[in-house]
């Protein structure tokens, strides 16, 4: 078994195949980006009662994320993955930027075989792409910075997310 996972759901891939979050790492992630999406709450978790514990699923073998969530990690934390990790990541992501999560993870993984960036691109290019009903509804999640075509960067995912399964899952 495989997975795969995009922003929230790259986070929820990285704890599938054995990461432990720390979230008490939160409240240093939002000094350092006071401006990010995570940190609206000051720093703060929510934790639900009884709170919820990671545990990573054996039968996952593999894992392609695409701009987790990386706040909640450090070296330490990541250790307990021993599946293989490709690391997507948006160049321009001004949702998840990269230097604090993608690129920070990619470098603390022991495990990655690859870590990618899209050029030029933003958070949200790694949802599919949009119709023009979508465009006018959600223009934030569909319209990509120039020079990005959405269409080209999903052909490329989809080459690159085969080739990694097909690499390290048997049968694929």
């Amino acid at each position: 078994v495989g997975v795969a996972g995009f922003s929230a759901g790259g986070y929820t891939a990285l704890l599938m195949v054995g990461a432990k979050p720390k979230f008490d790492h939160l409240k240093e992630y939002c000094a350092r980006t006071p401006n990010s999406v995570l940190c609206t709450n000051g720093g703060e978790v929510l934790v639900s009662s009884p709170p919820l514990v990671a545990k990573a699923d054996a039968r996952i073998r593999a894992a392609f994320v695409m701009s987790p969530v990386a706040a909640f990690f450090d070296q330490d934390s990541l250790v307990g993955i021993s599946a293989p990790v490709h690391v997507y990541a948006a160049a321009n992501d001004s949702v998840l930027p990269i230097q604090s999560n993608a690129l920070r993870v990619s470098k603390a993984l022991r495990t990655l075989t690859k870590y990618s960036e899209v050029p030029g691109a933003d958070h949200f290019v790694f949802l599919s792409p949009c119709t023009s009903q979508m465009k006018s509804i959600t223009p934030t999640l569909c319209m990509d910075p120039p020079g990005v075509e959405r269409h080209t960067v999903h052909e490329t995912l989809i080459r690159d997310a085969t080739a990694f399964f097909r690499a390290h899952l048997n049968g694929f």
